[in-house]
């Protein structure tokens, strides 16, 4: 029987489908059986905050699934981790050899494996208007490059003098000039800076006890200026990106937490790209993060830590440099405006003794603070018993002063107007004299109690801030953190759909070449269904309404804030004009009894 061409054809094609179908099947068949999973054990340390984007990283899970570990991590400062239980613990991982060192004094046993793994800058961080206005105050350079330097000489200096934010060339500052920075007992971040005031009031060399015991005064006083701080440097950084400038205008941070932004919040980081700069501090210090080993499982991680794939992930993914820099290409790779390849200035870190001396002059600092607010307490109790005891006494005294001029005064007058007796007018003149000392001292108690009434308020205007930074606490705890928790479930489930879709596709693409003869029929239905598969369940116009409107609630509770704080100002002039106006009346009519 003869074939038509177009038989023969099909023919072929079918041939030529069946070949491809074999020959996959056979390539399966000729592959090595996957190897079973390894079972996984689980390890538990404490971490500084900057690095939890490295340790949540699927990459990273990946290389130490590869090792046969799961990480997992407890959240804590670096001075912080060496005072807290590590029971269960495998390992400790600082943000400094500092703070290995403190910890060592504190009694935390030196771990059999310790060593440097990653390396990153202490910058400041600061937003361009500050930036410019501080280069034409001379406080900050900016060279050819576009990065901006401070010199910390004329900063320490500066906030020493109580200098303001006017005088140093950001007139839309309020109050004096200041770097915040994180809890400088408790984080790393914070406990660098003060090193590094230490060694700045040393003259530039290193601090010693005897430094620090001199100045040690002088530092904690710049830490003051701050007020409440945070006690992780993840933390602190992203107040500093939600609060804005008006809250935060300059603070202390790593070089590294802008560079993770730019990797992995590309969206987050184009909002503020053109606002937020980083300042290079001359000197500066490294901070060089220390993995401390505690067991055997933590030398696992130390081990894998320090291998070149995480090395490069660390750096291109997260911005930390290598300890020894291996891997480390040119920091332009970020798009990060006004970067440095290399550090011009670098500080060494006091030694151990004079870090510990540091620390517990600034704990003194803050345990001063807590008796001040106690103190406070019982000075405004004390002062309203004194205020209602000189109350009633005026209120007696006057009384008691109406009846002598009312009774006593007109009898020895008349007395003295009868007898002739020049004795009895000495006496009645002596009388007089007693009634007017008297009123004086009624007048001097009455004037004493009006300063009673005003010391209250002062007392309160004091614990008022106080409880200003706790209702910022309960802000942050309320509203900032489930934002936060929000948009990390957002992420989550994005990245995941995202891992979806690539799937389908690749299994798409391996079904297409497979079948690419024989896709006729199958083509519209395929096609159709990769339309559907690729339609983002929440469209990119709704994330960005969503996003603006949080930007905009954000900026008008600021707006509100402070309109509130300018209504309370001009209330208290209102209510100091009151109190005058109530004090001239009353010696007005004093003066006329």
């Amino acid at each position: 029987m003869k074939l038509s061409k177009s038989k023969i054809i099909g023919l072929i094609a079918l041939l030529a489908v069946v070949g491809v179908v074999c020959g996959t099947l056979v390539w399966r068949q000729s592959q090595p059986a996957p190897a079973e999973p390894t079972e996984q054990v689980s390890i538990t340390g404490y971490l500084g905050g900057e690095k939890i984007g490295l340790f949540d990283d699927a990459k990273f899970k990946a290389l130490a699934a590869k090792q046969g570990i799961a990480i997992d991590y407890r959240k804590a400062g670096s001075p912080a981790m060496m005072d807290t239980d590590r029971k269960g613990m495998g390992y400790l991982f600082p943000s400094s050899r500092a703070a290995v060192e403190y910890g060592n004094a504190k009694g935390v046993k030196a771990p059999p494996q310790s060593d440097i793994v990653f390396n990153s800058p202490i910058v400041l961080y600061t937003h361009k208007a500050v930036a410019d206005g501080l280069v034409n105050g001379g406080l900050v350079t900016k060279d050819d490059s576009g990065a901006y330097h401070m010199d910390m000489a004329k900063a320490v200096d500066t906030m020493v003098a109580n200098t303001t934010w006017a005088d140093v060339g950001y007139t839309a500052g309020y109050g004096q000039f200041r770097i915040d920075s994180t809890d400088p007992v408790k984080s790393n971040s914070g406990n660098e800076y003060a090193a590094l005031l230490a060694t700045v009031l040393n003259g530039g060399q290193p601090a010693t006890v005897d430094s620090v015991a001199r100045d040690g005064k002088t530092i904690a006083s710049i830490f003051a200026k701050s007020g409440w701080m945070e006690t992780s440097s993840e933390d602190s950084f992203n107040q500093f990106l939600t609060l804005g400038v008006g809250s935060k205008p300059m603070m202390v941070g790593y070089e590294s937490q802008l560079l993770d932004l730019a990797v992995n919040q590309p969206d987050a980081f184009k909002q503020i790209k053109d606002d937020v700069v980083i300042v290079y501090p001359t000197p500066t210090v490294w901070s060089t993060h220390t993995l401390m080993a505690l067991d055997e499982k933590g030398g696992t991680l130390l081990n894998l830590l320090k291998t070149p794939a995480v090395q490069k992930l660390a750096w291109e993914r997260h911005g930390f440099r290598a300890a020894n820099f291996a891997g480390t290409d040119s920091i332009s790779r970020f798009g990060v405006p006004g970067t440095l390849d290399q550090i011009p200035a670098v500080s060494e870190l006091p030694n151990n003794d004079a870090m510990q001396h540091l620390i517990t002059t600034l704990q003194s600092a803050q345990a001063k603070l807590v008796a001040d607010i106690s103190m406070y307490d019982t000075m405004y109790t004390q002062n309203a018993q004194q205020y209602r005891e000189l109350k009633m006494t005026v209120l007696a005294g006057k009384k008691a002063l109406a009846d002598f001029n009312a009774n006593q005064l007109p009898a020895l007058e008349a007395e003295a107007a009868a007898s002739g007796d020049a004795m009895q007018a000495q006496v009645l003149k002596d009388f007089k004299s007693k009634l007017d000392r008297f009123a004086k001292r009624l007048d001097d108690l009455d004037r004493i109690s009006v300063v009673t009434l005003q010391t209250a308020p002062q007392i309160k205007i004091i614990q008022n801030a106080d409880q200003t930074i706790v209702d910022k606490i309960d802000t942050t705890i309320s509203t900032t953190i489930p934002v936060w928790k929000s948009q990390m479930v957002i992420a989550l489930g994005l990245s995941n759909q995202r891992k979806a879709l690539d799937l389908q596709n690749k299994a798409d693409d391996v079904t297409n070449k497979l079948l690419a003869r024989n896709a006729a029929a199958l083509h519209k239905g395929a096609v159709d269904a990769e339309k559907a598969n690729q339609r983002s369940v929440v469209e990119i116009d709704t994330l960005e309404k969503i996003n603006a409107e949080l930007i905009a609630t954000l900026k008008e509770t600021v707006q509100i804030q402070k309109e509130g704080e300018a209504n309370r100002e001009a209330a208290q002039v209102k209510m100091r004009q009151i109190e005058s106006d109530l004090k001239n009346a009353l010696l007005e009519n004093a003066q006329q009894m």
